[in-house]
């Protein structure tokens, strides 16, 4: 196995250059603990080392209200490879490209520096072509990760940002359960990086700027984008923005990677996407198709002005398998998403949907 040098950029090449097809089983990575990877300057910390690059996203997919750290790096200094840009739509990445997303819980959400418990750390690395996920779950003491293809649960407690006590079983997904997000069509394929997402400031260090501005001046995108104020930008949903097109930037954070042609969900008919024009086809007066008891024994997705008549909130209300939704292996209900998709509902100007 070829090991990998500090510098994420060569580790790439080395990824490019055979070192996930040696010495590993189908599927599994090449490394069993996430610090063989050489991806951070300090791993408890989530500092990364040179290469790899922080970054956030507009709209968040909800995580038992776990934190991410989010980061991602090219192998453009070790191949001359980019990102291929478009303002709309999914970005191309080049072979060698890793996103890497670590989920924790700060001990009191009120005072994030009083630190925080690791959970998992996810990575997608673009191989042959194709994309790799493995997941990594970290040690009781929060020094390193191991590889973990089955899922786990995992016990965690924390203060959140009301100032109450929780615990609950966090649950990692298994192999199969990434896929469940991350397919189109059969294929694998990253979700938050791209336009509408990352078009948003970021600091680094001393400096603030806009992350896909410093993804260009890196020489990581091709071509070189448009000024932001002419980029798609998602509102954050709870933010100032109107209220339908928050609304709409949560269920495509949560629910479109599912509802969307393509998506594991195809057949609902429902398509959640952004840039889906408001109607049937984001759920107006839309009848349950193959949902069992999901719908609740309600008509449709949504009862415009009545969101107690609508299956869309009995789904996000429930914690019951076979009913909630999103599909996550996620243990409680986003009240605050829930809220505002009911805010959303009830602003709507009553309709007939007979």
């Amino acid at each position: 196995m070829i090991p990998f040098p500090r510098s994420v950029s060569s580790l790439l090449l080395a990824v490019l250059a055979g070192a996930l097809a040696g010495g590993c089983g189908p599927g599994e990575p090449p490394y069993p603990r996430l610090s063989d990877w050489h991806l951070f300057e300090d791993l408890p910390g989530q500092v990364p080392a040179e290469g790899l690059l922080p970054y956030e996203v507009n709209a968040l997919l909800y995580s038992d209200e776990a934190v991410k750290f989010r980061f991602l790096s090219v192998p453009h200094e070790a191949t001359g490879a980019a990102i291929s840009y478009v303002n709309k739509g999914r970005w191309t990445f080049p072979e060698g490209t890793i996103l890497v997303k670590t989920f924790a819980y700060y001990h009191d959400a009120r005072d994030p520096s009083l630190g925080y418990d690791l959970i998992e750390t996810r990575l997608l690395v673009k191989s042959e072509d194709r994309w790799r996920a493995w997941t990594y779950v970290w040690d009781e003491d929060d020094r390193d990760a191991r590889y973990f293809a089955a899922g786990k649960s995992v016990p965690v407690q924390w203060i959140d940002s009301e100032g109450r006590e929780r615990s609950l079983e966090y649950r990692v997904p298994n192999v199969l359960q990434c896929k469940t997000c991350h397919q189109n069509q059969d294929v694998l394929l990253p979700l938050g990086p791209r336009t509408r997402q990352l078009n948003r400031p970021h600091r680094y260090g001393a400096e603030e700027e806009n992350q896909i501005d410093r993804l260009a001046d890196l020489g990581w995108l091709e071509p070189r984008p448009p000024p932001p104020e002419m980029r798609p930008k998602l509102p954050d949903p709870y933010g100032d923005d109107a209220l339908e097109l928050r609304a709409r930037a949560y269920l495509e954070a949560n629910c479109a990677h599912c509802h969307q042609p393509g998506g594991n969900a195809d057949a609902s008919g429902l398509d959640l996407r952004y840039e889906t024009p408001t109607g049937p086809s984001t759920g107006i007066c839309k009848t349950p198709v193959a949902t069992g008891q999901g719908s609740g024994g309600l008509r449709y997705a949504i009862q415009p002005g009545a969101p107690d008549e609508s299956y869309l909130v009995y789904r996000m209300a429930s914690t019951d398998p076979e009913i909630k939704m999103p599909e996550l292996p996620t243990q409680t209900v986003d009240q605050r998403g829930l809220a505002l998709i009911r805010a959303w509902i009830a602003a709507m100007p009553p309709q007939s949907c007979r």
